[in-house]
């Protein structure tokens, strides 16, 4: 029975990240912690094990959901070929920088990261939203590398899959949310695959984990969330393409007030 909240969960973040390419950290990281919470696991394993099993689920799931948004043309592949390399160089650094930053600053952080998105977003979008033609602005080389560190870094540190950065900076450059949503899914995997195999390097046998537990990866969640992910993520990318801009930029919102909700409580 311990499966079927995270195949919930799972099929929830499935949808979000078909859509609006926030179904990762985003959604996976509160609810990890708050069933950790229902456990009995303390709240500095419970981070580190909600930040390493949403890497492993994005990793995964991104794969899924690329796929569909590839085949919808939906992922601008020379942008997504000018990012990738940071963002993986980013998660090796927050890898690392994770074994030496307490978890109660990691969980400001990530509470201060959702909450500036949200404010962010209502600047950013507010002259775009319901039009039917975008004139994207491809990014410059030092716009590309900083953004790309910057999501591979707090992906190690958060567990978030980078649409928290992704997306307002896709949005910035005026790419519709079908496109930062593909976005986001395909930084996902690299980054997810580089930040994971750093923080299991460092956690692998340890001692105190809960049974099921691979390092910080645990396993029950990991798979309940790929299971309900499964059954999510078309319908997920098949409502991006049926949803209004403006309905899928609030949807966005929704998800990261809910979250900044769960967190400060």
């Amino acid at each position: 029975m311990i499966l079927v909240p995270y195949i919930v969960a799972g099929v929830f973040t499935g949808i979000l990240s078909g859509w609006v390419g926030a179904g990762g950290g985003i959604v996976i990281v509160p609810v990890m912690l708050w069933l950790a919470a229902q456990q009995g696991i303390n709240t500095t394993l419970a981070m580190h094990l909600a930040v390493t099993t949403s890497l492993g689920f994005i990793m995964v799931n991104s794969l899924y959901t690329t796929f569909h948004h590839y085949r919808s043309n939906n992922l601008v592949i020379p942008l997504f070929k000018g990012i990738v390399i940071f963002t993986v160089i980013g998660a090796v650094i927050g890898g690392q920088l994770d074994k030496i930053i307490p978890v109660a600053f990691v969980k400001i952080l990530f509470t201060v990261i959702i909450i500036s998105v949200l404010v962010q977003s209502f600047f950013h979008r507010i002259n775009q939203v319901g039009k039917l033609e975008y004139q994207p602005v491809y990014p410059g080389f030092l716009s590309r590398s900083i953004m790309g560190f910057s999501v591979g870094i707090l992906a190690s540190l958060v567990g978030i899959g980078g649409s928290a950065i992704t997306n307002p900076y896709m949005q910035y450059h005026r790419y519709p949310m079908k496109k930062s949503a593909a976005m986001s899914t395909a930084l996902a995997f690299p980054m997810g695959l580089f930040a994971l195999a750093s923080l299991l390097a460092s956690s692998v046998g340890m001692v105190g984990l809960p049974y099921g537990s691979l390092g910080y990866l645990y396993l029950p969640a990991f798979t309940g969330l790929l299971i309900g992910s499964l059954l999510g993520s078309p319908l997920g990318v098949w409502l991006v393409k049926r949803a209004s801009e403006q309905t899928s930029v609030w949807v966005f919102r929704i998800i990261l007030l809910a979250v900044i909700i769960q967190m400060v409580r």
